[in-house]
Protein backbone atom coordinates (compact mmCIF):
# COMPACT_ATOMS: atom_id res chain seq x y z
CA UNK A 1 0.00 0.00 0.00
CA UNK A 2 1.32 3.15 -0.45
CA UNK A 3 1.93 5.11 1.95
CA UNK A 4 0.19 8.51 1.45
CA UNK A 5 -2.79 6.73 1.57
CA UNK A 6 -1.79 6.30 5.43
CA UNK A 7 -0.35 9.72 5.97
CA UNK A 8 -3.00 12.02 5.42
CA UNK A 9 -5.64 9.99 7.47
CA UNK A 10 -3.26 10.50 10.33
CA UNK A 11 -2.66 13.95 9.93
CA UNK A 12 -6.16 14.63 9.77
CA UNK A 13 -6.69 12.59 13.03
CA UNK A 14 -4.02 14.52 14.70
CA UNK A 15 -5.03 18.14 13.95
CA UNK A 16 -8.41 17.24 14.90
CA UNK A 17 -6.92 16.20 17.75
CA UNK A 18 -5.36 19.58 18.25
CA UNK A 19 -8.64 21.18 17.68
CA UNK A 20 -10.38 19.15 20.84
CA UNK A 21 -7.55 20.55 22.39
CA UNK A 22 -8.81 24.33 22.01
CA UNK A 23 -10.74 26.20 24.12
CA UNK A 24 -11.48 29.99 23.96
CA UNK A 25 -10.44 30.66 26.93
CA UNK A 26 -7.02 29.19 26.46
CA UNK A 27 -6.83 32.07 23.89
CA UNK A 28 -7.60 34.73 26.75
CA UNK A 29 -5.59 33.76 29.29
CA UNK A 30 -2.41 33.17 27.47
CA UNK A 31 -3.29 36.19 25.80
CA UNK A 32 -3.53 38.43 28.52
CA UNK A 33 0.79 37.85 28.74
CA UNK A 34 1.96 37.77 24.97
CA UNK A 35 4.88 38.35 25.21
CA UNK A 36 5.65 34.53 25.23
CA UNK A 37 3.18 34.12 22.63
CA UNK A 38 5.57 36.77 20.73
CA UNK A 39 8.72 34.99 21.30
CA UNK A 40 7.41 31.45 20.55
CA UNK A 41 5.92 32.50 16.99
CA UNK A 42 8.87 34.51 16.18
CA UNK A 43 11.27 31.44 16.51
CA UNK A 44 8.70 28.87 14.99
CA UNK A 45 7.73 31.16 11.93
CA UNK A 46 11.16 33.50 11.14
CA UNK A 47 14.27 32.19 13.22
CA UNK A 48 13.80 28.34 12.90
CA UNK A 49 13.35 28.38 8.63
CA UNK A 50 16.57 30.42 9.18
CA UNK A 51 18.28 28.32 10.78
CA UNK A 52 16.91 25.30 8.36
CA UNK A 53 18.46 27.36 5.50
CA UNK A 54 21.84 27.96 7.30
CA UNK A 55 21.82 24.02 7.55
CA UNK A 56 20.79 22.77 4.39
CA UNK A 57 23.52 24.98 2.68
CA UNK A 58 26.43 23.62 4.89
CA UNK A 59 25.61 20.24 3.91
CA UNK A 60 26.30 18.28 0.50
CA UNK A 61 23.61 16.84 -0.66
CA UNK A 62 20.64 16.81 -3.57
CA UNK A 63 18.37 19.91 -3.83
CA UNK A 64 15.07 17.47 -2.82
CA UNK A 65 17.16 16.99 0.40
CA UNK A 66 17.67 20.45 1.17
CA UNK A 67 14.17 21.67 0.41
CA UNK A 68 12.99 18.68 2.69
CA UNK A 69 15.25 20.15 5.27
CA UNK A 70 13.60 23.58 5.19
CA UNK A 71 10.18 22.03 4.89
CA UNK A 72 10.25 20.59 8.42
CA UNK A 73 11.03 23.97 9.94
CA UNK A 74 8.18 25.25 8.27
CA UNK A 75 5.74 22.55 10.10
CA UNK A 76 4.99 24.08 13.13
CA UNK A 77 4.72 21.12 16.20
CA UNK A 78 1.53 19.10 16.13
CA UNK A 79 -0.56 17.39 19.34
CA UNK A 80 2.75 15.62 20.10
CA UNK A 81 4.57 18.83 21.22
CA UNK A 82 1.70 19.75 23.37
CA UNK A 83 1.83 16.43 24.84
CA UNK A 84 5.54 16.66 25.80
CA UNK A 85 5.07 20.30 27.32
CA UNK A 86 2.67 18.09 29.76
CA UNK A 87 5.61 15.91 30.39
CA UNK A 88 8.18 18.69 31.39
CA UNK A 89 5.49 20.34 33.05
CA UNK A 90 5.33 23.10 30.85
CA UNK A 91 2.78 25.96 30.23
CA UNK A 92 0.36 23.20 28.33
CA UNK A 93 -2.17 26.30 27.46
CA UNK A 94 0.64 27.89 25.64
CA UNK A 95 1.80 25.24 24.14
CA UNK A 96 -1.43 24.50 22.40
CA UNK A 97 -2.33 27.83 21.71
CA UNK A 98 1.37 28.47 19.70
CA UNK A 99 0.67 24.96 17.89
CA UNK A 100 -2.66 26.05 16.40
CA UNK A 101 -1.52 29.58 15.82
CA UNK A 102 1.44 28.50 13.49
CA UNK A 103 -0.58 26.13 12.03
CA UNK A 104 -2.79 28.19 11.19
CA UNK A 105 -0.47 30.84 9.74
CA UNK A 106 1.68 28.12 8.43
CA UNK A 107 -1.07 27.37 5.39
CA UNK A 108 0.48 30.67 3.80
CA UNK A 109 4.16 30.73 4.95
CA UNK A 110 5.16 27.02 4.29
CA UNK A 111 4.46 27.40 0.14
CA UNK A 112 6.31 30.86 0.11
CA UNK A 113 9.35 29.51 2.23
CA UNK A 114 9.25 26.37 0.33
CA UNK A 115 9.24 28.52 -3.09
CA UNK A 116 12.69 30.12 -1.71
CA UNK A 117 14.17 27.08 -0.87
CA UNK A 118 13.44 26.23 -4.68
CA UNK A 119 14.74 28.86 -6.30
CA UNK A 120 17.54 29.43 -3.75
CA UNK A 121 18.76 25.13 -3.86
CA UNK A 122 17.65 24.28 -7.67
CA UNK A 123 19.96 23.64 -10.64
CA UNK A 124 19.99 23.42 -13.94
CA UNK A 125 19.95 19.30 -13.40
CA UNK A 126 17.47 19.23 -10.90
CA UNK A 127 14.40 21.90 -10.64
CA UNK A 128 11.53 21.47 -8.23
CA UNK A 129 8.30 23.42 -8.76
CA UNK A 130 6.26 24.54 -6.01
CA UNK A 131 2.41 24.59 -6.64
CA UNK A 132 1.60 27.97 -4.28
CA UNK A 133 -2.48 27.41 -5.06
CA UNK A 134 -2.33 23.66 -4.63
CA UNK A 135 -0.27 24.25 -0.97
CA UNK A 136 -2.14 26.43 0.00
CA UNK A 137 -5.41 25.27 -0.77
CA UNK A 138 -4.40 21.37 0.60
CA UNK A 139 -3.20 23.04 3.73
CA UNK A 140 -6.72 24.90 4.47
CA UNK A 141 -8.10 20.91 4.04
CA UNK A 142 -5.51 19.02 6.47
CA UNK A 143 -5.05 21.82 8.90
CA UNK A 144 -7.94 24.67 9.00
CA UNK A 145 -10.91 22.21 8.45
CA UNK A 146 -10.34 19.48 11.10
CA UNK A 147 -8.63 22.16 13.52
CA UNK A 148 -12.07 23.80 13.38
CA UNK A 149 -14.10 20.59 13.74
CA UNK A 150 -12.47 19.78 16.80
CA UNK A 151 -13.08 23.13 18.16
CA UNK A 152 -16.50 23.11 17.39
CA UNK A 153 -16.82 19.37 18.65
CA UNK A 154 -15.43 20.17 22.05
CA UNK A 155 -18.05 23.47 22.07
CA UNK A 156 -21.04 21.31 21.24
CA UNK A 157 -20.04 18.14 23.21
CA UNK A 158 -17.73 18.87 25.72
CA UNK A 159 -17.51 15.68 28.12
CA UNK A 160 -17.18 13.43 25.01
CA UNK A 161 -14.87 15.33 23.59
CA UNK A 162 -12.13 14.95 26.54
CA UNK A 163 -12.61 11.83 26.29
CA UNK A 164 -11.74 11.68 22.93
CA UNK A 165 -9.21 13.98 23.08
CA UNK A 166 -7.45 11.32 26.05
CA UNK A 167 -7.83 8.40 23.84
CA UNK A 168 -6.37 10.45 20.40
CA UNK A 169 -3.33 11.74 22.73
CA UNK A 170 -2.47 8.11 23.82
CA UNK A 171 -2.55 7.19 19.90
CA UNK A 172 -0.76 10.55 18.50
CA UNK A 173 2.94 9.08 19.10
CA UNK A 174 1.66 4.93 17.68
CA UNK A 175 -0.23 6.77 14.66
CA UNK A 176 3.37 8.70 13.91
CA UNK A 177 5.57 5.86 14.72
CA UNK A 178 3.37 3.85 12.13
CA UNK A 179 3.83 6.39 9.44
CA UNK A 180 7.36 6.54 9.74
CA UNK A 181 7.69 3.36 9.83
CA UNK A 182 5.80 2.24 6.75
CA UNK A 183 7.38 5.11 4.86
CA UNK A 184 10.70 4.13 6.05
CA UNK A 185 9.99 0.56 4.49
CA UNK A 186 8.57 2.11 1.35
CA UNK A 187 12.14 4.10 0.82
CA UNK A 188 14.20 1.67 2.48
CA UNK A 189 16.71 2.01 -0.14
CA UNK A 190 17.17 5.89 -0.54
CA UNK A 191 17.24 6.24 3.29
CA UNK A 192 19.88 3.36 4.10
CA UNK A 193 22.50 5.17 0.99
CA UNK A 194 21.69 8.77 2.58
CA UNK A 195 21.20 8.05 6.08
CA UNK A 196 24.91 9.20 7.62
CA UNK A 197 24.45 12.35 5.49
CA UNK A 198 20.96 13.03 6.18
CA UNK A 199 21.17 12.14 10.15
CA UNK A 200 23.69 14.74 10.68
CA UNK A 201 21.91 17.33 9.02
CA UNK A 202 18.66 16.49 10.85
CA UNK A 203 20.74 16.48 14.32
CA UNK A 204 22.13 19.79 13.53
CA UNK A 205 18.82 21.32 12.71
CA UNK A 206 17.40 20.31 15.42
CA UNK A 207 20.02 20.69 18.09
CA UNK A 208 20.18 24.09 16.99
CA UNK A 209 16.48 24.99 16.89
CA UNK A 210 16.04 23.40 20.85
CA UNK A 211 19.15 25.30 21.85
CA UNK A 212 17.46 28.59 20.36
CA UNK A 213 14.46 28.43 22.24
CA UNK A 214 16.46 28.08 25.33
CA UNK A 215 18.44 31.06 24.35
CA UNK A 216 15.17 33.39 23.70
CA UNK A 217 13.51 31.70 26.74
CA UNK A 218 17.24 33.10 28.68
CA UNK A 219 16.86 36.37 26.71
CA UNK A 220 13.55 37.63 27.54
CA UNK A 221 13.69 35.92 31.41
CA UNK A 222 10.36 33.71 30.60
CA UNK A 223 9.06 32.18 33.33
CA UNK A 224 10.39 27.72 33.76
CA UNK A 225 7.10 26.48 32.68
CA UNK A 226 6.97 28.85 29.79
CA UNK A 227 10.64 27.90 29.12
CA UNK A 228 9.47 24.76 28.85
CA UNK A 229 7.14 25.00 26.34
CA UNK A 230 8.77 27.76 24.08
CA UNK A 231 11.92 25.19 23.95
CA UNK A 232 9.31 21.75 22.74
CA UNK A 233 7.65 24.22 20.60
CA UNK A 234 10.16 25.93 18.84
CA UNK A 235 12.68 22.34 18.82
CA UNK A 236 9.52 19.97 17.88
CA UNK A 237 8.30 19.94 14.06
CA UNK A 238 5.36 18.12 12.98
CA UNK A 239 7.27 15.51 10.97
CA UNK A 240 3.48 14.23 9.82
CA UNK A 241 2.64 17.01 8.29
CA UNK A 242 5.79 17.49 6.44
CA UNK A 243 5.42 13.75 5.07
CA UNK A 244 2.12 14.73 3.99
CA UNK A 245 3.25 17.88 1.85
CA UNK A 246 6.50 16.20 -0.07
CA UNK A 247 4.25 12.83 -0.42
CA UNK A 248 0.98 14.42 -1.78
CA UNK A 249 -0.05 13.36 -5.33
CA UNK A 250 -1.78 16.95 -5.00
CA UNK A 251 0.91 18.66 -3.40
CA UNK A 252 4.68 18.31 -4.09
CA UNK A 253 4.13 14.68 -5.23
CA UNK A 254 8.07 13.95 -4.29
CA UNK A 255 8.55 11.26 -1.71
CA UNK A 256 12.41 12.30 -1.59
CA UNK A 257 12.01 15.54 -0.28
CA UNK A 258 9.77 13.40 3.02
CA UNK A 259 12.65 11.71 3.16
CA UNK A 260 14.34 14.30 5.57
CA UNK A 261 11.48 14.44 7.78
CA UNK A 262 11.52 10.37 8.04
CA UNK A 263 14.63 10.47 9.68
CA UNK A 264 13.67 14.00 11.83
CA UNK A 265 10.46 11.56 12.99
CA UNK A 266 13.01 8.71 14.32
CA UNK A 267 16.33 11.27 16.27
CA UNK A 268 13.55 14.05 17.04
CA UNK A 269 11.62 11.51 19.62
CA UNK A 270 14.81 10.36 21.16
CA UNK A 271 15.81 14.19 21.47
CA UNK A 272 12.74 15.40 23.23
CA UNK A 273 12.43 11.86 25.41
CA UNK A 274 15.96 12.87 26.57
CA UNK A 275 14.98 16.37 27.19
CA UNK A 276 11.71 15.13 29.09
CA UNK A 277 14.46 12.88 31.30
CA UNK A 278 16.67 15.71 31.63
CA UNK A 279 14.39 18.21 33.11
CA UNK A 280 12.65 16.03 35.43
CA UNK A 281 16.14 14.68 36.86
CA UNK A 282 16.82 18.59 37.77
CA UNK A 283 13.48 19.12 39.36
CA UNK A 284 12.24 20.40 36.44
CA UNK A 285 14.47 23.37 36.31
CA UNK A 286 15.45 25.05 32.92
Amino acid sequence: MDSVFLVIPVLLVLMFSLGLELRLDSFYRVLACPKAITIGLCGQLLLLPLIAFAVAASFNMSTEYKIGLVLIACCPGGVSSNVFAMLVKGNVALSVVLTSLSSFISILSVPIILGIAASLFSDVDQQVEMPFGMIVAQSVVMVFVPIILGMLLRRLKPGFAVVLLAALKRAAMPLLVLVVTAFAIEKYDDIRQNMYGLALAVSFLLAATMFLGYLLARLFMLKPDDSRSIIIEIGLQNAALAITIASSPVMLNNKNIAIPAVIYALIMNIAVIGFVFGVKKRSCKV
